[in-house]
């Protein structure tokens, strides 16, 4: 019974052997380098590196440049209704996120499209208004006659001439090194201050590990201020990158798993959170390192270290890493082939020093022909 009991066991670790450890990266890749410092970290260990890219509420919505190639596909078709319904709703997409997805020109089109279909329905007050809202943007880009109506490129040229000057804009984020983007183009990271011309215009803030955020602002004279604060994302669940480890080792395959993130810390702070956890699922540790421009390759590789520290097996610098879903028996057949590296080096080393002894050493093949043996008993 207890033979039975065991040979069970065996069955069961051979339909799931023991592989070496994955490291999941959780969420976009950080413009601090972190994550590219674990990697660099984890490919020293010869360890596998899988990133995980969690759908977002706001992936998961319709785009702004979407409902635009919507709206102007139908405004080529002379569907001017569908067009103009198509165009609000790329509008409002477009202020809720802050142009996500959109680039200066398409918000410059997506206004001089809403323009247009209003021009075409009668209602020129509202298209007025698209009109200084694209020259806000774009002030020094005029409408191409060659695309545009006559009538619609005159009203863009003189909504442009009564813009007024350019005013003083300090966009503040938080954190503090968000990535910041005006009207669909990149500004710089954290607090900034520019200038724009009077109007309506677009704002958004990204940083990995939080989710972005975006508003419409309107810029008048004087010094206009806005701030934008985002909220940290929740961070995974230890089963959630257990998972993922497993997809990427293959059915069957068991092993540890280091999971990686970027988030909050309890001060406010940013960091890289690691998590190891065990095999059968369970979390073994965990540690933060805080996110600064004095960060270093090996203030990252010491977190990951202490918490999945390499076994004593594992090839020192230089050494051959076994592959993460490498089978025991093709591990074991590669290690007797080093082994037989070995000792034909070291029977070689021995052949030259008997040749340098002289007389009285006495070369001889072993019975089997697999080493060598060197008799010195002729030198004593």
């Amino acid at each position: 019974m207890i033979c039975a009991a065991f040979a069970c066991a065996a069955t069961e670790a051979r339909a799931q052997p023991t592989a070496a450890p994955v490291v999941v990266l959780w969420g976009a890749p950080d413009a601090s380098g972190a994550d590219a410092a674990l990697t660099r970290w984890a490919q020293r260990r010869g360890l596998a590196v899988v990133r995980e890219l969690p759908a977002t509420a706001e992936a998961t919505t319709p785009t702004a440049a979407a409902t635009l190639a919507a709206g102007r596909a139908a405004y080529r078709a002379l569907r001017l209704d569908e067009a103009a319904r198509a165009l609000d709703d790329a509008a409002a997409l477009a202020a809720e996120s802050g142009g996500a997805g959109l680039a200066r020109g398409d918000l410059v089109e997506l206004a001089v499209l809403r323009a247009a279909c209003r021009l075409a329905r009668g209602d020129e007050g509202a298209a007025w208004d698209d009109l200084l809202a694209a020259a806000a943007i774009a002030p020094d880009r005029p409408l191409d006659p060659a695309a545009w109506p006559p009538r619609l490129v005159a009203e863009a040229r003189r909504a442009a001439m009564a813009l007024g000057p350019a005013v003083s804009l300090e966009l503040v984020v938080t954190p503090p090194d968000a990535a910041l983007f005006v009207d669909g183009e990149p500004l710089a990271r954290g607090t900034v201050a520019t200038t724009l011309r009077p109007g309506r215009h677009l704002v958004r803030a990204e940083r990995a590990g939080f989710a972005p955020r975006g508003q419409a602002i309107v810029v008048a004279a004087g010094v206009a201020r806005a701030r934008l604060t985002l909220s940290a994302v929740a961070p995974p669940t230890a089963a959630a990158i257990a998972a993922r480890a497993a997809m990427a080792r293959g059915e069957g395959a068991r092993g540890e798993v280091l999971g990686a993130w970027i988030g909050e810390t309890d001060g406010g702070g940013v960091a890289l959170h690691l998590a190891a956890i065990g095999v059968g699922g369970e979390p073994r540790g965990a540690a933060a390192v805080a996110l600064s421009p004095a960060l270093t390759d090996g203030e990252v590789a010491a977190a990951a270290e202490r918490l999945m520290p390499a076994p004593p097996s594992a090839p020192r610098a230089g050494g051959v890493a076994p592959s993460p879903t490498e089978d025991p028996a093709a591990t074991a057949k590669r290690r007797r082939a080093r082994a037989w590296t070995i000792g034909g080096a070291v029977a070689g080393a021995a052949a030259a020093v008997a040749l340098a002894v002289g007389l009285g050493v006495g070369l001889g093949l072993s019975g089997s022909g697999l080493g060598v043996h060197v008799d010195l008993r002729g030198a004593r």
